[in-house]
């Protein structure tokens, strides 16, 4: 069955007021992505990345643009709305995890469920332990976030970001706090997402040592995203 398009950033205009004026994050922005994609975006500190995925999940908004994702145009919706659809169609893995310290690991992954108006059945809490089984963090459901390395809190945040089964994946600097074979292993793991489930993930980081599985790479910067030729070849 031929991909479809999941996401169509158009035009895109982002700003921000600083002393003096305002400061220009993108410009005319377009990018359209299809399913079972994995593209990554490449860009030194302060240079938008965040911002992308934001506008993205529709946690921030535009100056000007559509951003449609699954057919939904997320500029036109409420906040209310916004926030549904993200509940619902979007996984966010965050850089420093996001975990809620007063939740085991076990509650922690229940919660996105919770928050799509799920009742909490014995179906659910079977799904959560299988999503901890194949992250090999079956030992650990009862466990609070502090009590675990960083390898095995970004696995969570991970496993958080799937267990509603989104469509779309967003990863921010997922590896970001990782030593390089922790990292590895949780970049592929979303490289097996995308190959076997189907899912379309877009990442952003810093680190060039994170590339080499993705479909399309870009560089984010001086207000646009620039396609980046790999070194075998590929185009971007």
């Amino acid at each position: 069955m031929p991909s479809h398009c999941v996401l169509q950033l158009k035009q895109l205009r982002k700003s921000y007021p600083e002393p003096g004026g305002r400061r220009v994050i993108f410009e005319n922005l377009n990018l359209d992505v299809r399913q079972s994609e994995f593209i990554v975006l490449l860009g030194r500190s302060g240079s938008g990345k965040s911002t992308f995925l934001n506008l993205i999940a529709g946690i921030d908004r535009p100056d000007s643009g559509e951003v449609i994702a699954n057919g939904v145009n997320l500029t036109r919706q409420s906040e209310h709305r916004r926030t549904l659809f993200r509940r619902r169609h979007i996984g966010f893995i965050f850089q420093n995890y996001n975990l809620i310290p007063t939740l085991t690991v076990e509650e922690n992954l229940l919660l996105p469920l919770e928050l799509t108006w799920k009742r909490i059945t014995r179906q659910e809490r079977l799904k959560v332990a299988d999503m901890l089984d194949k992250l090999a963090l079956q030992a650990h459901g009862g466990a609070y976030p502090d009590r675990l390395s960083g390898g095995e809190q970004q696995r969570v945040a991970v496993a958080r970001a799937l267990i509603h089964d989104p469509d779309l994946i967003l990863a921010d600097e997922p590896t970001g706090n990782l030593d390089l074979d922790t990292g590895r292993t949780v970049l592929a793991m979303l490289d097996e997402l995308v190959q076997r489930a189907g899912k379309t993930l877009i990442m952003v980081t810093h680190s060039p040592e994170t590339i080499g599985k993705e479909n399309r790479l870009y560089a984010i910067g001086d207000r646009k995203l620039q396609a980046v030729e790999r070194d075998d070849g590929r185009p971007a």
